[in-house]
């Protein structure tokens, strides 16, 4: 596995309390020099395909569902687990102490034909297009909105962390 990390949203979360938790997967979609990402027109930000995990549906169904729903594209091959991100933060439901939610990352190979998505209310509203972009590229556009966006979205630091993680494993790469 390439990274494993938890982001703590609120200093004072309570981790013996009850919790209220959401499992869910990304893809992480490489050809070549190019990634392929969600891009929100609103926000300007990059997220990984993906989303929740629902109830009686295993990881690898949720990433085919959720690959074809947000960008439109059919998996071929899901290869590996490349990490985990652990996000708390105080929970919105009265009866639970705080929330969690585990990502965790796969490198997915998908047919080179996208498809027309079929995107929540929220992510129209986000206007998510899948966009081919570099690694760099979309670190650097991540970055420049988390410092500069009252609009960001509350993913974009554990987004953010995984780009950087991607991009120096790749550089780590070049020099052996």
């Amino acid at each position: 596995m390439l990274f494993n990390k938890e982001i703590f949203y609120k200093n004072d979360i309570d981790l013996h309390g009850l919790s209220f938790c959401r499992n869910a997967v990304r893809a992480i979609i490489i050809k070549n020099t190019q990634i392929l990402m969600v891009y929100s027109k609103k926000n300007d930000e990059y997220k990984f395909p993906g989303g929740g995990v629902k109830e009686n549906e295993t990881q690898e169904m949720a990433l085919l569902r959720e690959i074809d729903e947000e960008i439109g594209g059919t998996i071929v091959d899901i290869r590996c687990k490349i990490g985990t991100v652990i996000e708390y933060n105080k929970s919105k439901e009265d009866a639970f102490d705080y929330f969690k939610m585990i990502s965790n990352y796969y490198e997915v190979k998908i047919e080179d034909n996208l498809h027309d998505q079929n995107l929540d209310d929220y992510e129209k509203e986000l206007m998510f297009i899948p966009r081919w972009t570099t690694l760099k590229e979309a670190l650097a556009i991540n970055k420049k909105t988390m410092k500069s966006s009252m609009t960001k979205t509350k993913w974009i630091e554990r987004e953010t962390y995984v780009l950087n993680e991607l991009l120096k494993y790749k550089m780590s790469e070049k020099r052996s």
